[in-house]
């Protein structure tokens, strides 16, 4: 259950990620915040997947003010969307 609703959350960052500047800002620090908190929650158990949560989420923030690339953005679009649609099918 907790799998399934870590995956739509993730799935929702996709969108913030999507259109960082056209969605609220507010929206966009929350998801990066999200994106930070959960990664560093699970780099506690040793997971190195969860590195790159925070990294994203970083990345998601400083997006979330205009400074963003074509490049990292589609990188990170592909990874959260594979980590959310393979958490929704656990």
């Amino acid at each position: 259950m907790v799998h399934r609703i870590l995956g739509i959350l993730d799935l929702i960052c996709v969108i913030a990620l999507i259109f960082p500047t056209e969605i609220n800002i507010i929206f966009t620090l929350i998801c990066g915040l999200y994106l930070i908190i959960k990664g560093a929650i699970f780099l506690f158990g040793k997971d190195i997947i969860s590195s790159i949560d925070v990294l994203i989420g970083i990345y998601l923030i400083i997006a979330g003010f205009g400074s963003f690339n074509l490049i990292p953005t589609i990188v990170s679009i592909i990874f959260l969307t594979q980590k959310g649609i393979l958490s929704l099918l656990r």
